[in-house]
């Protein structure tokens, strides 16, 4: 099935701001690409160091099992692997591929996407803004999977991020289980480990501040927004809001 194809057959819950005009700078090995957004949130309404730790990227590079579970939902396959191969075929940038490599994985692990699910990966592999308003289970994870393997297969960077450390560690060794130790990072307040990776979770704030630092310069071109309810939240909001106003050109 080819995305034309699949963006008629797709009826989901996410609903997809309009595609953006911004532009981020440029990386060292890449050309300038467009800005996307990726907005997860459990609620259905939405209103408005500890550094260089030896041997641990090795440590964490000899743990993770190709064939591991993630999730414990009996995804055995690494996303990383795929991109290896699509990179040998010559198909990182062909989005049909990359949307047939992103679902065969998705059905080979027994989580077959749901129709936003499908539908939001149509929308990233089109350059667009994605807000998933679902609820708790929907399976938004996949959403924000489908944002980080678009940006490794066209050489981007992405970010993940969320209110509490806690939650930026556990997904930080999800994500290293599926795309592998040297591609993912983490920065909390407390550690900066592999911070030059394709994929970085870090904390809202830590992306807030780098967003008023370097604006539209920021190495960046997904950013997967977990949590956004806090958006409106009086004492934190502002860590969801600088970056959707300071990421753009």
């Amino acid at each position: 099935m080819s995305i034309d194809e699949a963006v008629g057959q797709s009826r989901g819950l996410a609903h997809f701001a309009g595609r953006t005009r911004a532009l981020y700078g440029t990386r060292s090995s890449c050309h300038m690409a467009e800005v996307r957004a990726c907005i997860i949130s459990p609620r259905a309404n939405l209103r408005a160091s500890a550094r260089g730790h030896p041997g641990l990227v090795d440590e964490l590079r000899e743990d993770a099992d190709v064939g591991a579970l993630w999730d414990n939902g009996g995804m055995s396959a690494t996303l990383n692997e795929i991109l290896d191969d699509l990179e040998d075929a010559g198909q990182l940038r062909d989005e049909d591929a990359l949307y047939e490599a992103f679902v065969s994985w998705a059905e080979g692990t027994g989580r077959p996407l749901y129709p936003h699910q499908e539908e939001a990966l149509v929308e990233i592999l089109a350059g667009n803004h994605v807000i998933a308003a679902t609820p708790t289970g929907s399976g938004k994870s996949m959403i924000a999977l489908a944002a980080h393997f678009t940006s490794m297969a066209h050489g981007g960077r992405s970010y993940y991020t969320a209110p509490l450390k806690a939650l930026v560690s556990e997904k930080f060794f999800d994500l290293v289980s599926l795309f592998g130790a040297d591609n993912v990072g983490m920065v909390t307040g407390d550690v900066s480990l592999n911070a030059d990776a394709p994929i970085i979770c870090c904390t809202a704030e830590i992306l807030a501040n780098q967003s008023l630092r370097e604006g539209p310069t920021l190495d960046a071109d997904m950013i997967v927004m977990d949590e956004f309810h806090f958006y409106g939240d009086r004492q934190r909001g502002w860590a969801w809001q600088v970056p959707l106003l300071e990421l753009r050109t």
